[in-house]
Formats: structure tokens, C-alpha cells, sequence
């Protein structure tokens, strides 16, 4: 019995460790929301001509995007969630870099697989968890 309930211990320690991340993962995100601002003034102020202070902007915005989302992973412990973190990181990954023909392929090839998953592998009670939190949030 003893050894029970130092597992619950442990491991509702771990869940308070992992909200503390997330909200350490927020403030960052939120600070470098605060540097995006800074890089369209720039963008702005540039005339729209610099191609590599763009390419910079839209690396930054993704990157901010795949916190957002992991910040809902670690906060909503969903399939759904997990999926959506590695559809933008290599979305992120054929946009913002300067990836060859064979490398694109593959990209494309992992979300494909990933929409896949998402699409026939998730359960029912996946995919009414994921989409009904969705709409109510859209709701309020």
C-alpha cells in the first residue's frame, strides 16, 4: 500500500511540474509574440523588399504557431493534440527552409501519413473529444 501511494504522489507531482511548464512555455510565447511585432515593423519599414527578413518572419511565426500547440499538448493529453504538434513542425520544416525536391517528398509523405492517422486510426471518442472542445470554445 505504501508503494501505491508514492506512485500518486509522483505522479500528481508530475502533472503540477507539467502545468508549470506550460506556463512557462506561454510566457515565452507570448514574449516572442512581442518580437514578432518588432519584425512586421520592420518588415513594413523595409518597403517589402527583403526576402530573407520575410523568410525570418514566417520561421518566427511558425515557431510560435508549434508552441502554441505544444502548450495544448501538454495541457489536453489527446492524440489529436500530438498529431497537430508534428503537422506544423513539418509544415514549418518545407516552408521556412530551403529543403531539396527528395526532402519535400518525405515532408509531404509524413503529414499525409499523419492526416491518415488522424482520419482512420483515431477512435470515435478521440475525435469527438477533440472536435467538440473545439466548438464549444468557438461557442463561448
Amino acid at each position: 500500500m505504501k508503494q501505491r501511494d508514492y506512485q500518486k504522489k509522483v505522479y500528481k507531482l508530475s502533472g503540477v511540474i507539467e502545468i508549470v511548464i506550460s506556463m512557462i512555455m506561454l510566457v515565452a510565447v507570448l514574449a516572442f509574440s512581442v518580437g514578432l511585432m518588432k519584425d512586421l515593423y520592420c518588415i513594413i519599414k523595409s518597403g517589402y523588399d527583403d526576402v530573407i527578413l520575410f523568410t525570418t518572419f514566417l520561421g518566427d511565426a511558425f515557431q510560435v504557431v508549434i508552441g502554441i500547440e505544444f502548450i495544448k499538448m501538454l495541457c489536453k493529453h489527446t492524440p489529436a493534440t500530438v498529431v497537430e504538434v508534428l503537422m506544423f513542425a513539418m509544415a514549418r520544416q518545407m516552408v521556412v527552409e530551403h529543403t531539396s525536391s527528395f526532402e519535400n517528398l518525405f515532408c509531404i509523405l509524413g503529414i499525409t501519413i499523419l492526416f491518415l492517422i488522424r482520419r482512420f486510426l483515431f477512435t470515435e471518442s478521440d475525435k469527438a473529444n477533440h472536435f467538440q472542445e473545439q466548438i464549444s470554445e468557438q461557442k463561448e
